[in-house]
């Protein structure tokens, strides 16, 4: 039976995964995007309604096992990147 290595996330990677979840860019790592995948399945609806890109990119994920105090990071982390992203597209707005 092989066993599988646990990942941890740098501080880094966290911020990478977040922005990942606001842009819905991928490409990366294979982790990485499967865990902005389903971070993105569960705020889909705070994503649409700032007009943030990964708001269109929540697709139904496979099973994905997240431990939960990494999940509650990596949403908070995305929670700060959106409120970034909603302030710039308020100010475009505007001008």
């Amino acid at each position: 039976m092989r066993r599988t290595r646990r990942w941890t996330p740098t501080r880094h990677a966290v911020d990478a995964i977040a922005r990942a979840v606001v842009t819905g860019r991928r490409g990366g790592r294979p982790h990485i995007d499967a865990l902005a995948d389903a971070v993105a399945a569960r705020m889909w609806n705070r994503l649409e309604a700032v007009g943030a890109p990964g708001g269109s990119r929540h697709r139904p994920t496979t099973k994905v096992e997240v431990d939960p105090a990494l999940l509650r990071l990596v949403l908070e982390r995305t929670t700060k990147h959106l409120l970034a992203w909603g302030r710039r597209a308020e100010r475009a707005r505007q001008a």
